[in-house]
């Protein structure tokens, strides 16, 4: 038989297992929050980038091809060819574009071209020239090089001088033809060196078609013909304000 502890002792060891056992606990717990991380703070949303500023938005471009090759091609009438009275020749050309967005300017461009004189008609000369509108979209926008293609419409003047030949006989062709241009598609790029300035090459398909002949064409019931060149040459830019 277990003899009774006094009342004293008794309260000693329950109150002695009281505080082991809160101690016990507290260790418990503080293991257990130890494992358990705080939550990572969500990140803020990214701003969107930002693109730099413009170089073609707001631009006034001035270019110029002091010199280029131009190669005729097509006929004046049904019956006589235009390499039967001209050959390759020469040209000059300008333009002057404005920039409506990152990639396009808007413009008008003119040019003159004088052509050489073929064996069958040594007495010919053709000079020509034409104005109209364009639309060039630039493939790059704030880098040095800019590759581009251009389309425009316009009119276009042919001067003829001298007589052309067919068939062994002599045709009268002195006058001034006008043509409607449909089509002007130009391929280039730009090369920008300093702030303001540039300089470019480009190739140039054209096809117009004759709207009126001089009243000394051989057959005034001929139906009109189609006519267009070939070109290519060099563009020197100037751009205000500068590119950065």
């Amino acid at each position: 038989m277990i003899p009774a502890l006094p009342l004293g002792a008794t309260l000693r060891v329950f109150l002695l297992a009281q505080v082991l056992t809160a101690l016990a606990f507290s260790s418990t717990s503080a293991l257990a929050f130890d494992g358990i991380s705080e939550p990572a703070p969500k990140d803020s949303p990214k701003e969107a980038p930002t693109l730099p500023a413009s170089q073609v938005a707001g631009h006034l471009q001035f270019a110029v091809s002091p010199a280029g090759l131009y190669v005729p091609y097509g006929r004046l009438g049904h019956n006589l060819a235009l390499s039967d009275v001209a050959r390759t020749g020469y040209g000059f050309a300008g333009d002057i574009g404005w920039g409506l967005s990152r990639f396009v300017f808007l413009g008008v461009e003119a040019d003159w071209s004088s052509y050489g004189s073929p064996q069958s008609c040594e007495e010919c000369r053709l000079k020509a020239y034409s104005v109209g509108g364009f639309l060039r979209y630039h493939l790059a926008d704030g880098l040095a090089g800019s590759p581009f293609i251009m389309y425009g419409v316009g009119l276009r003047s042919l001067q003829l001088q001298g007589t052309g030949s067919l068939n062994d006989e002599t045709l009268s062709v002195d006058g001034k033809y006008w043509a409607v241009e449909w089509l002007k598609l130009k391929l280039g790029a730009d090369l920008y060196t300093r702030h303001h300035w540039g300089i470019g090459g480009f190739l140039q398909f054209t096809g117009s078609t004759i709207a009126s002949r001089p009243s000394t064409w051989i057959d005034s019931a001929e139906k009109n013909g189609a006519e267009g060149r070939f070109s290519l040459g060099l563009r020197l830019l100037f751009e205000s304000p500068s590119r950065n």
